[in-house]
């Protein structure tokens, strides 16, 4: 059985994983600068999604998580965009969907 991504998910890389990994390690490290992100609703892109925005050093961010399979190999995306105003998530979503899709 998949484990969750964690609802406070810190910065990791597009990971891939074996059965045993779990994806909150994949993901586990946050950074100081990142605590002021919160977890936001956004559509499901795969068998999970997350999404955390708030505001960091450059100005705001929006990282998105996706877990899903590719074969028999189980995988955690993140995408991180950034805007030193407004609205960082812009195509952060499409971009992971694209990304799955073609995995």
């Amino acid at each position: 059985m998949a484990r969750p991504i964690p609802p406070r998910a810190g910065r990791g890389e597009i990971t891939p994983a074996t059965r045993q990994a779990r994806p909150d390690r994949a993901v586990g490290c946050r950074s100081a600068a990142a605590e002021s992100l919160l977890a936001v609703s956004v559509a499901n892109l795969a068998d999970e999604t997350r999404a955390l925005v708030g505001s960091v050093a450059q100005g705001q961010e929006a990282t998105v998580y996706v877990r899903f399979e590719s074969g028999s190999a189980p995988f955690v995306l993140r995408v991180t965009g950034y805007s030193p105003n407004g609205n960082p998530l812009g195509d952060v979503p499409n971009l992971c969907q694209t990304v799955v899709r073609k995995a």
